[in-house]
């Protein structure tokens, strides 16, 4: 039993450090994309 439960926690850890990669990852492209488009905008603003 104690064999199951420590790989039963192994899979629940890697879950867990995926799942934080996957925020992380969004985090940082939601980033970029606010960071882009304000460029943008900017851009477009100068022109005008």
């Amino acid at each position: 039993m104690k064999k199951f439960v420590f790989k039963l926690q192994k899979v629940l850890d890697y879950r867990f450090e995926i799942e934080e990669k996957k925020k992380d990852e969004f985090a940082k492209a939601q980033k970029k994309l606010l960071s882009e488009k304000n460029k943008l905008e900017s851009l477009i603003e100068r022109k005008k």
